[in-house]
Parts: C-alpha cells; structure tokens; sequence
C-alpha cells in the first residue's frame, strides 16, 4: 500500500487517511487544517473536525524518510512506530500518561500517529529569551516527571523494542560528531556575527572531538531506563495549568544521565541561575543506591549538549544572545566535556 502523504495545504488527504484509521465517523469532515507547531523532525497538523455530535481537535503527525524542517537531512521514517510505542509504555503510569497527550491510533502503512489535541499551548522555547517568573516550580515538575519515567522504566524496558538505533545514529552525529568538525557543519555567521572566527580553535581541538566521539559511544550503548530522548523546552508545552511533554520519537533505552544530562545543558543555555541549582539539588534528592546517577557523566552530556546547539545545526531561538555570551558557553562546556 502506498501511503497517503499529508500537508496543511490540503483536507482531502488528511480526511482520507483519518477515516482509513477509523479516527474519522462517518458523518464527519475536517473544516479546519494548520500546523501544529514549530517541530522538527515530523509533519504535525491540528485538525478541526465536525459532524453530527459536534466538533472536535486533534494532532496528526507523519513521519517522511526525512527531516521535515531540514529536508536534505535523510532520517528513518519507521521512527512514528518508537513514538507510539513509548506512549503504550507510560499509559499504564499515571503520573506520567497524564502530562503526556492521549494517543488516539497510529498506523504504520501510513507512517502516523494520532494524538490528543492540548490546545494551543506554546512550547518553552520562548525561555531562552526570557525566562517566566515560575521557571524554577515548572523545572522541578518536568524534572519530576523525567525521574518518575526513568524509575519506573529502569529493567523493566524492552531494549530490542526500544532499540530506535537508526534515529540514534542519526542523531548521534548531529551531537557528537558534526558539531566538532572544521569547518563548521552550518553557516555559524548567520545566526551569530563573529561566531565562526571565535569559534575557530574549539572547532580545530582534537583532543574535543575525541571527547565527544568517546561520550558518544555511552549514547549509542544500551542501557535499561526508558529515556525520552530529546528532552527540552522544544519538547515540552507550557502556559496551561501544569507543563506538558510531547515528541518522544527519538525515544530509546539507554543511561538516565543522557535525558538529564540534555536538560541540564538547555537550562545552562537559558542561563537561569536558580532554575539549574534547583534542578541539581533536585537530583541529589533523587539519587540513591537503587537509583544511582553518575554527575560526571550528566554533566558530559549536557556540556555536549551546549556545544551542538551552538555550533551544530539544530539551533535555538536564542535571541540577542551575545557572542561572548555564547563563546563563554562554549569555553566552559569544552572543558567540563574533556573532564578539565
């Protein structure tokens, strides 16, 4: 069966493919299509449907054998089915299903999944430029959320079934590899004046990029904790009466420290000096013998995490950020990833 390929320009296809799923009731049509947000990897649209009952939202995303927002970058487009198996795996915890949107079907012929629609929430990527006035009480939920995730998944995930290793390696380079070769993977001026020339020497240091390769080999290792695997404000929505997490396609059983590691990196990017010591403090609390977290490895993670989404491709709406700003960024995260 050839799959039925879905935009905002069009209701016909997306109506077609809801009904194939069985999303759809007989007397129902999609009055409304949009995007659904500014991601990077899927197509996601929310569609307004109405029919006899009433009307109704929801998200549909569809994975392409590429990545939507930079479509010259290949990915694997069976990543929708890792997406929903992580959604099977948490609906069974409460804590957890309940700051996740309801998946409603998904179908592989058709490479989608079918999802609660949250409302117009916006995600947290606004933080980077100014972060609210209650960042440290929605850091500590989302925290929460990721510990309890990895708690209640440690030796208990299938790593065959959580696997997700072409994604990984996909990944993998855009984290560990790329990012650390001269020249730069992307066009650095245009996102920063001067950042290229400044960035020059760390991008040319071997010993760095050894660094990172040896760290991405902790990342592309198994390990026996359900992560979510791309945990950052792009990933989690805000402005309602708790934050919300969404996008797990990039979802895998590996070290904890990676999703923390990840999140620590974009609070060190936000700059929010409470929200990070809360966040470490909150760690140490979590930290037992059972539950044992290797900061030095976190804290690799995240300093990689820093140096990628500076000097990488997937950048971040980091506004007026300065370069010294960001080249302070860099020098302090070169040193913590080479263990200085």
């Amino acid at each position: 069966m050839e799959p039925i390929w879905i935009d905002s320009t069009s209701t016909e296809p997306v109506q077609e493919v809801l009904a194939l799923c069985g999303v759809l009731q007989h007397d129902e049509q999609i009055t409304e299509l949009a995007s659904a947000g500014e991601g990077n990897m899927n197509v996601a649209l929310r569609a307004k449907i109405s029919g006899a009952s009433g009307s109704r939202s929801i998200i549909v995303k569809q994975s392409r054998p590429y990545v939507a927002k930079y479509q010259q970058i290949p990915a694997p487009i069976e990543r929708v089915a890792f997406e929903s198996a992580f959604y099977d795996f948490v609906d069974v915890f409460e804590a957890l299903a309940e700051r996740m949107p309801r998946r409603l079907t998904s179908n592989s012929d058709h490479f989608l999944l079918v999802l609660e629609d949250l409302g117009r929430a916006a995600d947290a990527t606004s933080w980077y430029q100014t972060a609210p006035s209650n960042i440290v009480e929605q850091v500590t939920e989302l925290l929460d959320w990721l510990c309890v995730l990895h708690e209640n998944s440690r030796g208990k995930v299938d790593c065959q079934r959580f696997g997700n290793h072409e994604l990984r390696a996909l990944n993998h380079a855009h984290i560990f590899d790329l990012p650390f070769q001269d020249p730069a993977a992307t066009d650095l001026e245009q996102h920063c004046v001067g950042l290229s020339e400044a960035s020059l020497e760390v991008r040319s240091d071997q010993a760095l990029r050894r660094a990172a390769l040896r760290l991405g080999e902790h990342y592309l290792g198994s390990g026996n904790c359900l992560l979510h695997g791309d945990y950052y404000p792009g990933s989690w929505l805000v402005g309602g009466a708790k934050p919300m997490v969404i996008d797990p396609e990039f979802c895998f059983a590996g070290p904890p420290e990676f999703d923390l590691g990840i999140m620590l990196g974009h609070l060190q990017l936000i700059g929010h000096t409470e929200a990070i010591r809360t966040f470490e403090q909150q760690i140490e609390t979590h930290d037992s013998p059972a539950n044992a977290v290797d900061f030095e490895l976190m804290h690799q993670f995240a300093s990689v995490e820093v140096l990628r989404r500076l000097l990488g491709v997937a950048q971040l709406p980091l506004g007026e950020m300065s370069l010294n700003r960001r080249m302070e960024l860099i020098t302090t995260a070169s040193a913590t990833l080479k263990g200085h």
